[in-house]
């Protein structure tokens, strides 16, 4: 069974990588400093490629909020949901 994103291994992930910091946010382009809610983001989804999840070449520096936004419109499309499209026609097409 493949390991969890989580626990101790993410924490001395975090740990060396916030050696980096001050960065530029790989999704948004502006500024990542220690002192805000950063996350590690991964450049292939884990679902996509599970062998790729501790490769430090998929890592990346992102604000909190640019990852869980990220996550949430990918987890849409992959649900077949968009902003302002319903998941369910409401008339029909004649």
């Amino acid at each position: 069974m493949a390991s969890k994103w989580g626990g101790p291994r993410v924490t001395r992930l975090r740990q060396r990588m916030a050696q980096e910091l001050p960065t530029v946010c790989w999704r948004c382009g502006y500024v990542v400093t220690e002192d805000m809610a950063w996350t590690i983001g991964h450049v292939i989804e884990v679902d996509v490629a599970p062998e790729l999840m501790w490769e430090s070449t998929n890592h990346r520096i992102e604000h909190a909020r640019c990852n869980f936004s990220a996550g949430a419109r990918y987890g849409n499309r992959k649900r077949g949901r968009s902003r302002g499209v319903p998941t369910s026609p409401t008339s029909r097409d004649w």
